[in-house]
């Protein structure tokens, strides 16, 4: 009985690894226009979707190198196929070009990785930090605990790691709270990174912007 139920735990416990990997499943933009893909490369998850859209010229998403057991594709772009669509689901490197430009220099990649965040857990005497709505639109919320006053400073990253803005960069008295941080800018829809720093805590977060 005790293996028994130390199996179904550890079931249990895998497909719920396995799901997390597309819960905050995302679609990444690729604009394709003149001889240049923008943005050229990005670091995505597993379970993303890459999408190709069309500005200007005759060209085509061809890939060149992609993982073991990932698929190949080849579409054209352009004023009649304005988008196309690649579901990643497997992790690793991928390159790709446009077949006409690729000797002008018109290439592209993106790197997957598992979506597998965990945050560390906090001792009794560590602040805890958790994203309470994600995916996110206008503004992000964070509930968190401190046993002592602190500095708190949180900053938005986009997926080339450049800051985008500081939520927050305060000392703030010890207690329980819930915040919430209205984003200053009108995002383009897609993955950022928070950076959490409270005390000696440092800490990223994945989050969606719808």
């Amino acid at each position: 009985m005790k293996y028994s139920t130390y199996l179904r735990t550890a079931v249990l416990l895998l497909i719920s690894i396995a799901l997390s990997t597309y819960i905050y499943a995302a679609t990444i933009e690729v604009m394709v226009s003149d001889i240049v893909f923008t943005p050229a490369n990005v670091t995505v998850n597993v379970g993303d979707t890459i999408k190709w859209t069309w500005v200007e010229g005759s060209h085509t998403t061809t890939s060149s190198v992609v993982p073991t057991g990932a698929a190949a594709w080849d579409s054209p772009i352009n004023s009649t196929v304005t988008t196309f669509l690649y579901p990643v689901k497997v992790e690793g490197a991928y390159h790709y070009v446009c077949t006409p430009h690729a000797s002008l220099g018109m290439v592209g990649q993106f790197t997957a990785m598992l979506a597998l965040s965990i945050s560390p857990v906090p001792t009794n005497n560590e602040p805890s930090v958790s994203v309470v709505n994600n995916p996110v639109k206008d503004e992000v919320s964070l509930q968190f605990n401190l046993q002592k006053p602190l500095q708190i400073e949180i900053a938005l990253y986009d997926l080339l790691g450049k800051k985008a803005e500081i939520l927050s960069n305060e000392i703030m008295k010890e207690g329980e709270y819930t915040m919430s941080y209205r984003l200053h800018d009108n995002y383009r829809p897609g993955i950022y990174f928070l950076s959490l720093r409270i005390g000696e805590l440092k800490q990223t977060e994945r989050i969606v912007i719808e």
